[in-house]
């Protein structure tokens, strides 16, 4: 069991790190291209068709790689359910976003950017449905290739676009030509693989089982992204596009950041589903062992970056304002707190269901657009700063305390005291060599994190596990 996960574990952190890697280097070039005013616009384009385009989702990815999970032999039913639905969703959804990206008070150039945007996520949308299935059947090898060519079709189109000097429609459309080619690619292969097993299915009675199940995941999406996403948009419209740009040159680092986490749990979802329905000790010691792993890459990543953050967005962005500084330093903290508590949020979407998930992912975007409507005209950036990281440590505490009174007890200090500590040994030699260039300066930190880590103890937290 152990070597499978390994594998695929592995398999998917390449996968998703190409995608890290993608988009991060299409930020870099994007910032550097239309500057602090610019990238606001493009931060809110991006968001806004973000969320529109979350309604065509509606937690199908996730029902499909559940359900198939429990049951393998229903991979035909199921993704021909979610096939037909999709698509439905996606046409309508498709519609509200071109009338509410040209209602609002927006210039024409972020309205266009927005539909483009939103509809390279629907075929994104379209190609998780296919990651999903194969990732069901063990067979996650295909992502990687699917995402190594959307990586270079994204990152070969934005340097073409930059070269030519062209503008924020020209760089979404880019966005969707990479997703498109993404998607051919791993439809054809899913086609391939799974022949005999993929469908296109209308019939309301499979279709009405699977929106049932699906609905409420999908509804916890949207409270998700509401409450990770609301702040840009509300800046965008309080306080304009300067510090909308401010704000999203930091967040945008750190947003790529959380998308490093989605493989592991990825893999582990099976086992997991398998180990909370017949043994809850397994299910503790798998639960222990992924708190423990998140808790030692979360705690270092956050502590340095906030060591090198002056230095880092000034060789990423050297026109960067330094207002952005504060900011990255303060929102890494949610890769800490996302790494832990992802754990235990996919541990209760696997125990209570997929309400559970509805319920507290909604009360997050509740909390985080009021509390934001509140502290935005008089903070700015900085009170979105807060409501963020407040929000995230009021639900990921909630889920980790349902899961604790399903499961038992999972310790919290044990887990946590190693990587803190080797994490500060880190900042502290971090503050010494504090005049070395940027890029010798992280690797001696990692360095120096990694033998403090060892030197405590944590070759029997992390190796042995």
């Amino acid at each position: 069991m152990r070597a499978s996960l390994a594998k695929n574990t592995f398999l998917l952190v390449l996968a998703q790190a190409i995608r890290v890697v993608a988009q991060a280097l299409f930020i870099i070039l994007v910032r550097r291209r239309l500057g602090t005013m610019g990238f606001g616009d493009f931060a809110v384009a991006f968001v806004l068709s973000k969320l529109i385009t979350q309604l065509a989702e509606l937690g199908f990815s996730t029902t499909l790689l559940r359900d198939v999970s429990r049951e393998p032999s229903e991979l035909r039913g199921v993704i021909s359910a979610a096939l037909g639905l999709r698509s439905l969703t996606s046409l309508a959804v498709g519609a509200i976003l071109v009338v509410v990206a040209f209602l609002l008070p927006y210039p024409k150039a972020v309205a266009v950017a927005t539909v483009l945007f939103g509809v390279s996520y629907l075929a994104q949308s379209f190609s998780q449905l296919f990651f999903a299935a194969l990732r069901s059947h063990e067979r996650v090898q295909y992502e990687p290739a699917a995402l190594l060519i959307y990586a270079g079709a994204l990152l070969a189109g934005a340097g073409w676009v930059v070269r030519r000097g062209g503008g924020l429609e020209m760089l979404a459309g880019v966005a969707l030509i990479a997703q498109l080619a993404a998607l051919l690619w791993i439809a054809s292969a899913g086609a391939v693989v799974l022949r005999g097993q993929i469908g296109f299915l209308l019939a309301l009675k499979p279709l009405k089982r699977f929106w049932t199940s699906s609905w409420p995941i999908g509804l916890g999406g949207i409270g998700y992204l509401v409450y990770y996403q609301a702040d840009t948009i509300l800046l965008y419209f309080l306080r304009g596009d300067y510090e909308t740009g401010v704000y999203s040159t930091a967040y945008q680092l750190v947003s790529v950041s959380l998308i490093l986490p989605v493989s592991y749990f990825t893999a582990l979802m099976p086992r997991l589903v398998a180990a909370l329905q017949a043994n809850r000790t397994e299910a503790r010691r798998l639960l222990r062992l992924s708190s423990r792993w998140m808790l030692s890459l979360g705690l270092p990543l956050a502590i340095g970056t906030g060591a090198v953050a002056p230095k880092l967005l000034a060789f990423l962005f050297p026109d960067a304002a330094v207002e952005s500084v504060l900011p990255l330093q303060l929102l890494i903290w949610l890769a800490a707190i996302s790494y832990f508590g992802q754990t235990f949020t996919h541990a209760a979407l696997v125990i209570q269901g997929a309400r559970i998930y509805m319920r507290l992912s909604v009360l997050g975007g509740i909390v985080n657009t009021v509390a934001n409507l509140l502290v935005i005209p008089r903070w700015g950036y900085l009170g979105a700063c807060a409501t963020t990281l407040g929000t995230e440590l009021l639900i990921n505490g909630l889920f980790f305390a349902l899961v604790n009174r399903k499961v038992g007890r999972i310790p919290l200090l044990q887990p946590l005291w190693r990587p803190l500590a080797a994490s500060l040994v880190m900042l502290a030699g971090l503050w010494l060599i504090g005049d070395w260039p940027l890029l010798p300066q992280i690797a001696a930190g990692a360095a120096m994190y990694a033998v403090a880590l060892l030197a405590l103890g944590g070759r029997t937290q992390l190796l042995s596990s």
